[in-house]
């Protein structure tokens, strides 16, 4: 497996920083690699069970698959994991510390598919995981903090 964690602290109260994360329409304006994000089902696009087809870029390729809100505590935590294309779990925790949200995010990666396709998108999850990671928390920080939402 592999993992990739980050951290950042949001001059936003929780509430505000919760909201913004688990509105469907906000992660691609602040995940780098997230290129499409929809509602399975547009009548449950909220909360637990909730699913998305979702596209993300992995170095050159499109890697399309189905993500689903398998745990939602508002205010603290959202998981989801992969229902369609390669397996992963991601972990959004949330927590208020010296007056800012500290927002936690952690990816994993249980397997990921084979062939050339499974090549390359193991060769960018090891060189640019991370940073992409890294990214996109000070992405989201920076859109919060200065209201460019």
């Amino acid at each position: 497996m592999l993992r990739f964690c980050g951290s950042i602290a949001i001059a936003c109260p929780v509430s505000d920083v919760f909201a913004y994360v688990s509105d469907w329409r906000n992660p691609p304006r602040f995940l780098k690699a997230l290129k499409r994000f929809e509602p399975v089902d547009p009548e449950n696009a909220y909360g637990l069970g909730s699913r998305f087809a979702a596209t993300v870029a992995v170095g050159p390729v499109n890697v399309d698959g189905e993500m689903e809100v398998i745990e939602f505590v508002p205010n603290e935590r959202v998981v989801f994991h992969t229902r369609r294309g390669p397996k992963m779990r991601g972990t959004w925790d949330f927590r208020t510390e010296d007056g800012h949200t500290v927002v936690d995010l952690t990816n994993d990666f249980d397997s990921l598919p084979g062939g050339l396709v499974g090549r390359v998108v193991r060769t960018f999850i090891d060189q640019q995981a991370q940073h992409e990671l890294d990214a996109s928390l000070e992405e989201l920080k920076r859109r919060l903090e200065s209201g460019d939402l």
